[in-house]
């Protein structure tokens, strides 16, 4: 194995873990906030969350991708002038936007609440958002950074600390701020947050500034052009994303109002919402953080062979990372399909979470390989196209809203993910077969993977017969993590089998 491969897998594995630790405390801290706030609680959480959503973009779109690709890239041709200087490019871009969109939330804070999210309980909780904004967008470029240096060991330990900062915060001002009502209380889970933020920019720019001289520190490359070319990658995203993101608050927004159409109450349909958006999608979006980290790491490793023209080796990194998507997404799919009313009993005491869960299981495919597409795009200079495919997806998804939600309620919501999913990935996909070659078995990726699961996921759950209200979250994942450990050894079995047959000296992991 070579070195740049064990770097890859270390790294990945470093971010893996770090994400899936961080995605079960976020999941049990999404648990512990809707027994202490309840449904209308989270609902309205969800709603501020919408608005600052699209501030978090405005200040940071485009500028991650950018200090991976320049700085990757320079260093690739052993320029560390140049990627110092990209870096300093990319702080005042970053302090620019960010700064104009913390003025934008601190000035029109009452107008957002009141107007925009018909909620005058918002208002605190978006002025205390509004100050995050820097911090937020600094580190963002921070973490560019060290994923181009493939050193994320000490920035996934800095996010962490602030799951935990942030947790330990919230606690502590929710029992300060919950007898004095609905708007306190959110500003209580805000306001935690925020403060842990803080901490975590200051974590992260300590470790740059001890770790730059081992990278970015000399000479050797021009700084001419750097600006056009940081602009020519960050700004295409950041409309995309603006525009995306703008769409999808518009989006979150009509779903509470579409809810009512149907006949509910805004409390109901604030529950409602909040059921969907703050306990089933969390667990859905689960398995997501280990596809999220070795897919962040592709994005320089492409950029890297694209600019030195090695169109084969991306046209194999390109065919083996959908097939492993793909085998991973599956073994994901079925398994929150046959637990999910066991997710829902042992997280939230709640039977419709679960039935959310399950309808939302099938998409899991689909929104997996839709990120690592996006990602590999990104990496090979596709960034306008995904901008394009992007900015359509949200638009189908608003207009499914209002078609489907006043008649289907939370569930209809369901199906708007799905349909929009499926009209992503394909146009994404499309277009990555048009700038690569790749090869993808339908049989090898997708049947066997799926039956596997399936028996897999039944099997376990017939031989293991845990109670969840019983047993409790922790015995319910070992349970899970049981099933994957057998659905990863039958396919391993599998294709060890094959190999020895077919006398194939290919393997599963030989991506780069």
């Amino acid at each position: 194995m070579s070195k740049r491969m064990r770097e890859f897998i270390k790294n990945g594995c470093f971010l893996s873990v770090a994400a899936l630790v961080m995605r079960t405390v976020a999941v049990s801290y999404h648990a512990y906030l809707a027994e202490s706030i309840g449904a209308e609680g989270m609902g309205l959480f969800a709603l501020v969350n919408s608005l600052y959503g699209f501030a978090v973009t405005f200040a940071t779109s485009g500028i991650q991708l950018a200090v991976t690709r320049l700085v990757s890239e320079c260093l690739g041709r052993g320029e560390p002038n140049a990627a110092r200087g990209a870096l300093r490019r990319a702080t005042l871009y970053a302090l620019i936007f960010s700064g104009v969109g913390s003025l934008v939330l601190l000035v029109g804070a009452d107008f957002f609440g009141r107007v925009v999210l018909r909620d005058a309980r918002t208002v605190l909780s978006i002025r205390l958002q509004a100050l995050t904004l820097v911090p937020v967008a600094l580190s963002v470029v921070m973490s560019g950074y060290f994923t181009a240096v493939r050193r994320v060991l000490g920035n996934s330990l800095t996010q962490m600390a602030e799951q935990g900062m942030r947790i330990f915060c919230t606690v502590y001002l929710l029992g300060l701020c919950l007898p004095r009502g609905m708007t306190y209380t959110c500003a209580a889970v805000v306001g935690g947050a925020a403060i842990a933020q803080f901490l975590s920019c200051g974590a992260l720019a300590v470790q740059y500034l001890i770790d730059r001289r081992r990278h970015v520190w000399g000479k050797g490359g021009s700084t001419e052009g750097l600006t056009p070319r940081l602009l020519h990658i960050a700004l295409p995203v950041a409309f995309s994303a603006y525009i995306r993101s703008g769409l999808l608050t518009v989006e979150h927004l009509l779903i509470p109002r579409a809810l009512t159409r149907g006949g509910r109450s805004m409390e109901e349909a604030l529950a409602s919402y909040g059921v969907l958006d703050g306990m089933a999608l969390p667990v859905v979006f689960y398995p997501m953080a280990v596809l999220t980290s070795f897919a962040g790491l592709l994005i320089p490793v492409f950029a890297e062979h694209r600019a030195r023209g090695e169109q084969t080796r991306i046209d194999r990194i390109a065919s083996r990372t959908l097939h492993l998507t793909t085998v991973f997404a599956i073994g994901c799919m079925t398994v929150l399909f046959v637990f999910a009313g066991d997710f829902g009993m042992a997280l939230y005491h709640s039977e419709e979470t679960g039935a959310l869960i399950r309808l939302l299981a099938p998409v899991v495919p689909l929104m997996f390989l839709d990120h690592v597409t996006d990602c590999a795009l990104k990496g090979l200079g596709e960034q306008v196209y995904t901008m394009w495919v992007n900015i359509g997806d949200s638009l189908i998804s608003i207009l499914l809203v209002l078609l489907i939600l006043p008649s289907q309620g939370a569930v209809g919501y369901v199906y708007v993910i799905e349909i929009a999913e499926a009209l992503n990935f394909a146009f994404s996909l499309a277009r990555l077969v048009r700038v690569t070659r790749i090869r993808y078995s339908f049989l090898k990726s997708w049947v066997f993977p799926l039956l596997t699961a399936v028996v897999t996921a039944f099997g376990v759950r017939s031989l293991l017969r845990l109670d969840p209200m019983t047993v409790g979250v922790f015995w319910l994942m070992l349970e899970v993590v049981f099933a994957f450990a057998v659905y990863f050894g039958l396919l391993a079995l599998l294709s060890g089998t094959r190999h020895i047959l077919h006398r194939s000296e290919d393997t599963a992991l030989d991506i780069l």
